[in-house]
């Protein structure tokens, strides 16, 4: 159960983490 609950973490904190590298990319105020 853990293992499993541990992978979707990281499937969502990756996903999340590409959704923040590409909003960063797009804001040219923040780099």
């Amino acid at each position: 159960f853990y293992l499993a609950l541990g992978k979707l973490a990281s499937l969502t904190l990756a996903k999340w983490q590409t959704m923040l590298s590409i909003n960063t990319k797009n804001l040219p105020l923040h780099r």
